[in-house]
């Protein structure tokens, strides 16, 4: 939110305190990955092993405490909801 709609915290009065924001979480959606086996893990297997390649000193503690959190969605999911 705060970086690709900023607008919303100014529009509701929603203060932001930049030193308590932690940046190591990473969150995927993704198209219908419950319907094809193991994708979840092969996904997050895929991007650790990325991850783990990066040597820079100050990304290793992120890097070991990342959080992925990979969500499926579905496609028109609100048009079918409105229908309703």
């Amino acid at each position: 939110m705060r970086m690709h709609n900023p607008g919303v915290f100014n529009k509701y009065n929603i203060i932001v305190n930049d030193n308590e924001i932690i940046n190591n979480k990473i969150f995927i959606v993704v198209s219908f990955y419950m319907n094809i086996t193991n994708m979840c893990n092969t996904i997050k297997d895929l991007l650790f092993k990325f991850l783990h390649k990066c040597k820079h000193r100050d990304y290793q503690n992120v890097i070991q405490s990342v959080f992925i959190n990979i969500a499926n969605t579905k496609v028109n999911s609100i048009n079918n909801y409105l229908r309703k």
